[in-house]
């Protein structure tokens, strides 16, 4: 899986399809969930992953910038679920799954990558910071996540 940060200076600045232009939409203010999804697709398809910056300029977006799950064509990638809660078998089951992969949201505002999984729980990369945290930190309380599954069985 690419260990990608949403402020990297190749995408940063990149506005979302449909939204608004603002400092508010970009890939580098709100790009938290679109830059995990894009670590997931990386952990399929490795040679040919789908940038942020790729991301930012085909997906569907609201007007404030914010990824329309159901609507989106994730290339090689089928959207399962998006939930709204701490399910730690579902997290688990798509963490340590190949085919699978899994994004968590933490604080209802900001989303991370799942790495793996330990005796902890959820290994975490976090967008934001470019750290990982194999224990999820206090700061961090998971209420939600979304699933999705690689089409092309590796």
């Amino acid at each position: 899986m690419k260990r990608w940060s949403q402020r990297d200076s190749r995408w940063n600045n990149t506005y979302f399809n449909g939204a608004i232009k603002s400092p508010k939409t970009t890939v580098g203010t709100i790009g938290c969930a679109v830059t995990s999804v894009c670590m997931v697709h990386s952990k399929f398809y490795p040679r040919n992953p789908i940038t942020p910056l790729e991301a930012a300029k085909t997906w569907k977006f609201t007007r404030n910038g914010l990824l329309i799950w159901g609507e989106t064509d994730f290339p090689g990638m089928k959207f399962v679920v998006r939930k709204t809660d701490y399910n730690k078998d579902m997290i688990k089951e798509y963490a340590k799954d190949k085919n699978k992969g899994v994004i968590v949201e933490v604080n209802r505002n900001h989303w991370c990558a799942v790495w793996g999984w330990s005796i902890f729980g959820p290994v975490l990369f976090d967008p934001w910071d470019g750290k990982i945290y194999w224990k999820v930190p206090k700061k961090y309380r998971i209420s939600g996540f979304a699933l999705f599954s690689n089409l092309e069985e590796i």
